[in-house]
């Protein structure tokens, strides 16, 4: 069961002189697209998430469309990948890139919102009705991300907030 369901981790310190390109820290996990009864959090967060989900009748062979995908990511994150944990398939992927168009912003200046070394922004993928893929709710994703490990961190995370649609069973 391990990397299923981390939602933190603790990222040491390279040791002393690591070359930079291979002072990196990978982080995994495993989640479910939108049925997550297996909440490892707090007993009253899960007794919620059931609660919604048998108010709404919804299971875990429901079918779904993956309309949006947003990484929650900290500083010093390098990439992150939304991974098809049953094909392998790559659906989503930002990466820190020197121009900012890679996914994950960094900041450049001083002013307020823009700070140097701070991660300021991160992009999404999302899908329309032409293009959105069909999964199960309990289909699992497997999560991928890359920090930066010059210095030491804890508490980081590296997961996807993913919305769906719910598909009509009549068509």
């Amino acid at each position: 069961d391990e990397g299923k369901s981390q939602k933190e981790f603790d990222i040491p310190k390279c040791a002393a002189g690591t070359p930079q390109d291979e002072c990196v820290f990978y982080l995994e996990n495993v989640q479910e697209l939108a049925y997550n009864v297996k909440h490892k959090g707090s007993y009253k967060v899960k007794h919620h998430l059931v609660e919604i989900l048998e108010k709404n009748r919804l299971q875990g062979d429901d079918l779904v469309y993956l309309v949006n995908a947003q990484p929650h990511l900290h500083m010093n994150a390098l990439s992150i990948q939304l991974i098809d944990d049953v094909t392998g398939e790559v659906i989503c992927e930002m990466h820190q890139t020197e121009d900012n168009k890679g996914g994950i912003m960094s900041g450049r200046g001083t002013a307020a919102g823009d700070e140097i070394g701070f991660l300021v922004g991160v992009s999404q993928c999302t899908w329309d009705g032409k293009n959105a893929r069909q999964y199960r709710r309990d289909h699992p994703f497997r999560v991928r991300g890359v920090y930066n490990a010059s210095t030491a961190q804890r508490g980081v995370m590296a997961n996807w907030k993913l919305m769906v649609s719910p598909v009509d069973p009549k068509k």
